[in-house]
């Protein structure tokens, strides 16, 4: 069951009017007043230890504002009642009846009231009429015109309980609507934490400092605890741990949130034999609302252990079916050329025999791709894969690349060209997956290109960073396909790219492997005039540097 404050409580406790910096300052005027009308000889009571003996103990009253041990309720009836007594034992028995002492009455009324509206007030009223009738017969008052007196001070201090209440409280008509939107706040909010509670994600509200001020079932779960978590620092009940199994304080994590922000990268272990990989998605609340101890974060805690298993799983059997296929592929796809190249050379006739030669090779070189694809798929998202690291020339990557799809680009009459700046220095980067991003910008361009020239340049930008382009003159995107060409199985439906073959996974590896090198890759587009894809790689990747850490450079730089 979420456990949360309710609304009457939170409002309570923000408003100050019995919070210790309030009733300390009435305590110390009434003591005085006491002292100063005793010392004058102006009390009832001329008896020294009863004088003392209630001031003091009004003043160990006021304290245990101050120290919540000694608080003996959190809600305000038990000290409006303490209140009332104790000012009605001061009008009785300490000071007379009739004195301005009374006038303390009329901050009770208010009190009452505010808390406990037009039942509080009255109540009020009938214990100052007991005190006034209680103080007349114990100060031996019984004569008509002190029941005049009396009854005058009761209309006075009633009256003015009254108009007081209604300057600060307002009229019954607002005070009702203010009733109606708390009680509609209230309902909202014991919707809002039935539908949290109901969530199998666990929530937790903290502040500033990770103190819990709401939590709902599942976080019990999560934290693998029955207690109580209000007030409680989030610190001591969760050990997040990062990718290498050091101690993570969450709440660094949570303070590093601005607005919105999601984390897959941690896990906690309950045992040596279970970990909890945890998806951790952190909101910020905001500052402005008047509740100012209620702002601080919401985190949310999935459990994606059995996601993170099946991910592997996945991947897992993509390699495994890849690796498998790529023999057989590989075999058919030579016997099929073999025969292909026989039937040519030996002048048969059959142009059927030889088309379906043909299109069974094509499709194999299909199958063929696709397997690759699947393979470097599989490779790019495994994450926790150690990349080789190799110090080279940027113009080494290109002229590989060409080597590889000259041939393709002489088939459709396109001519590649290249445009390396002389001021580009060695870089130091995965060279097997630099070389796969560039392959595949070039093998696209080539696909949906009907004329050249294919222009593969190398610049440095003032920032430092390399930019590896690609420009073709192809059919070029629309702005709607340029959001969605390094999605996964994306195709275009331009009509003049429609016939052309491909996985839909290209682009996408793309840029999953330029997220791994910590590249940004991008293009730029106009429907009919062509495109340049292009891959801006960071200044640090353009600096020698030591082969023995550029493994841990990597994680900490790119993977993190």
């Amino acid at each position: 069951m979420a456990k949360d404050k309710p609304i009457k409580e939170i409002l309570a406790k923000e408003d100050a009017i019995l919070e210790a910096k309030t009733t300390t300052p009435l305590v110390i005027i009434s003591c005085l007043f006491i002292l100063v009308s005793f010392y004058f000889g102006l009390t009832f009571s001329k008896n020294i230890y009863l004088v003392a003996t209630t001031v003091g103990l009004i003043i160990i009253f006021g304290i245990t504002n101050y120290i919540p041990k000694l608080k003996f309720s959190q809600k305000h009836i038990p000290y409006l009642i303490s209140y009332h007594l104790a000012l009605a034992f001061v009008l009785i028995f300490i000071m007379p009846t009739i004195s301005y002492f009374i006038v303390f009455w009329i901050l009770l009324a208010y009190l009452s009231e505010y808390f406990y509206q037009t039942k509080g007030l009255a109540a009020s009223l009938v214990a100052l009429f007991a005190t006034l009738v209680a103080g007349l017969y114990v100060q031996n008052n019984f004569n008509f015109e002190s029941l005049v007196t009396y009854a005058q001070w009761f209309i006075i201090i009633g009256g003015a309980s009254l108009v007081f209440n209604r300057i600060i409280l307002g009229t019954k008509e607002v005070r009702k609507n203010l009733a109606e939107k708390t009680t509609r706040a209230e309902y909202e909010h014991q919707r809002l934490l039935a539908l949290i509670n109901s969530m199998a994600e666990a929530v937790l509200s903290v502040d500033e400092e990770g103190i819990i001020n709401m939590y709902n079932s599942a976080a019990l779960d999560i934290l693998n605890t029955h207690s109580d978590l209000n007030n409680k620092k989030i610190q001591g009940l969760i050990e997040l741990l990062d990718n290498e199994d050091n101690p993570v304080d969450i709440m660094e994590v949570v303070r590093e949130t601005k607005y919105i922000s999601k984390k897959t990268e941690y896990h906690i272990k309950r045992s040596d034999k279970e970990i909890i990989m945890l998806e951790i998605n952190i909101s910020k609340a905001g500052s402005t609302t008047p509740i100012n101890h209620q702002a601080g974060y919401t985190i949310l805690l999935r459990d994606i252990t059995k996601q993170k298993s099946l991910e592997e799983e996945r991947q897992d059997f993509i390699s495994v079916v890849s690796h498998e296929l790529r023999t057989p592929i590989t075999v058919a796809e030579a016997n099929v050329s073999m025969a292909e190249l026989i039937y040519k050379r030996e002048h048969f006739s059959d142009q059927k025999t030889l088309d379906s030669l043909q299109k069974a090779h094509e499709k194999i070189l299909f199958l063929s791709d696709m397997v690759n694809d699947l393979s470097t798929l599989s490779r790019a998202e495994r994450q926790d894969k150690e990349m080789d690291i190799e110090t080279f020339h940027i113009s080494e990557i290109i002229k590989e690349v060409i080597d590889l799809t000259e041939d393709k680009a002489k088939q459709k009459s396109i001519n590649l060209e290249t445009e390396v700046q002389s001021k580009i220095s060695d870089i130091t980067t995965s060279k097997l997956y630099l070389k796969e991003i560039l392959q595949n910008f070039v093998t696209n361009a080539i696909k949906y290109s009907s004329k050249g020239p294919i222009l593969i340049s190398a610049t440095k930008n003032n920032n430092g960073k390399i930019r590896l382009a690609v420009k073709d003159h192809g059919a070029g995107l629309s702005e709607a396909d340029k959001q969605k060409v390094f999605d996964k199985f994306w195709r275009s439906e331009n009509p003049l790219t429609r016939e052309t073959e491909g996985t839909g996974l290209g682009l996408y590896i793309s840029s999953k492997l330029a997220r791994r090198i910590n590249a940004e890759i991008g293009l730029e587009s106009k429907l009919g005039y062509g495109s340049t894809f292009y891959l801006d790689l960071p200044a640090l990747a353009t600096q020698k540097v030591d082969q023995t850490n550029v493994v841990k450079n990597e994680a900490r730089n790119i993977l993190g």
